[in-house]
């Protein structure tokens, strides 16, 4: 069943929640497939950006600041191991 006009129509319109795993997939998936088909809600997105635009900037923005996160993290703990030493 192919989604059509009507159909969107019977979907919520949420705000994108990069910390919603669910809203993550959904957007990966229309990465993939380029069809929101499958997705159950309406992104909304600023009027200056369009939802795929918006997405990914905040997708970029999340998994950067929680690799570098991770990174520093990871050295703080190392470097306090070391000194106990």
């Amino acid at each position: 069943m192919n989604a059509t006009i009507l159909d969107a129509h019977c979907r919520p319109v949420v705000n994108f929640d990069v910390e919603n795993a669910d809203h993550r997939a959904w957007v990966h998936e229309f990465r993939k497939t380029g069809s929101w088909r499958n997705c159950p809600v309406l992104f909304h997105s600023p009027k200056e950006l369009s939802v795929v635009g918006h997405t990914t900037q905040a997708l970029l923005d999340f998994y950067l600041s929680n690799e570098f996160t991770k990174t520093r993290s990871k050295r703080l703990l190392n470097a306090k191991i070391k000194t106990d030493i």
